[in-house]
């Protein structure tokens, strides 16, 4: 694993309270610098394309949303 997990834990629970709260762009923001510490976790790219799609950016839901169907 990353020697970056805490990090990522951090972004990505502020990522599903956002995402729990509506903060769609907050949710985004965060779910982002989570995947980039961990692109391959499935949880969090589901969350996020979640996210993009709720926050109106329906072209990088479906990209991001593809490759988690190859990952799964």
């Amino acid at each position: 694993l990353s020697p970056r997990l805490p990090e990522f834990n951090e972004y990505n629970g502020k990522g599903d309270r956002a995402l729990r709260s509506k903060d769609y762009n907050t949710a985004v923001k965060e779910f982002e610098k989570a995947y980039t510490i961990l692109p391959r976790e499935l949880e969090t790219q589901l969350s996020f394309g979640r996210a993009l799609a709720y926050s109106g950016q329906l072209d990088r839901a479906i990209s991001l949303l593809e490759t988690y169907n190859k990952f799964k």
